[in-house]
């Protein structure tokens, strides 16, 4: 992952969400929405358009820190 800041347990929420899309346990598509912010395939499967989500729609348990690394941090020239 690239980011700008990151907020407590980001990264593991982020990893351990994928890791479960790749078990099968939870829809790419509403992965994605959740990234996103787009509110396509959220609870009923209706579609309902800007829903912004929450830790709480997001049913997956955080990644493990072991083995999660932080190998580069890039600075903007000038800072």
């Amino acid at each position: 992952f690239v980011l700008k800041g990151a907020l407590y347990k980001m990264v593991r929420n982020m990893v351990g969400t994928v890791l479960d899309v790749c078990r099968g346990r939870m829809e790419e598509e509403y992965m994605l929405a959740m990234l996103h912010q787009t509110g396509v395939g959220v609870g009923d499967g209706e579609g309902v358009g800007g829903k912004t989500f929450v830790r709480q729609d997001n049913n997956c348990k955080p990644a493990r820190p072991e083995g999660l690394t932080l190998e580069m941090v890039y600075y903007e020239d000038g800072f």
